[in-house]
């Protein structure tokens, strides 16, 4: 990963102002851009989101400052910059096994590692929120706060322990027809969220 660059208070206000002239619309722009970034960073299993999406907006913040004019989407300037910034860190780290989620096995080759991971975050953008969130919380810890998290979650729901691992299971069999689908188009794995099935 290369060096970071920090982020100057002059540079900030550079950011901002290419969001938006407004300052509180470019503030509110800027704070749901880095929790998309960090949710980007989440979903491909990084270690450390939240440390890539400040880089990532280190990296936007210097391009500003150097000039650059925002001509297209801020949002699709700062997912281009982001993806470039977790290919840095696919090449330092191994990519991490994200078969619990999909039973698919990562693989060392960078290209197919980064069409895996777009086929599963847009596999993810196709459930229903309620299903995406119950997803990537049941897998978002490890240890004992893993244990500590579903046992939150099943009493939150007021369901049995395994009355949540069933609804999570069968949310991951359709996440992994869908993703399969994804990097072999040809494959007659149909992928259809019906309207109110429960979560």
């Amino acid at each position: 990963m290369k060096a970071s660059w920090e982020l100057t208070e002059t540079a900030l206000n550079g950011l901002l102002a290419a969001l938006d002239p407004d300052r509180d619309r470019a503030g509110a722009a800027y704070e749901m851009l880095r929790r998309k970034l960090v949710r980007f960073f989440e979903w491909r299993q990084c270690p450390n989101p939240d440390e890539l999406a400040d880089e990532t907006v280190n990296r936007v913040a210097r391009k500003f400052a150097e000039g650059h004019v925002l001509t297209g989407n801020a949002g699709d300037f700062f997912f281009g910059v982001a993806r470039f910034v977790l290919k840095e860190h696919w090449k330092i780290n191994q990519p991490l096994e994200i078969d619990e989620k999909t039973d698919i096995p990562a693989t060392q080759n960078d290209e197919s590692v980064e069409q895996t991971h777009s086929c599963l975050d847009r596999c993810l953008n196709a459930l229903f929120a309620a299903e995406r969130d119950l997803v990537l919380r049941f897998y978002h810890f490890d240890g004992r706060a893993k244990i500590d998290n579903r046992q939150q979650m099943a009493d939150e729901l007021q369901i049995p322990m395994n009355a949540l691992r069933i609804r999570v299971h069968r949310i991951r069999v359709r996440l992994r027809t869908c993703v399969l689908k994804c990097i072999e188009p040809e494959t007659d794995l149909p992928f259809r969220p019906v309207q109110g099935e429960e979560a």
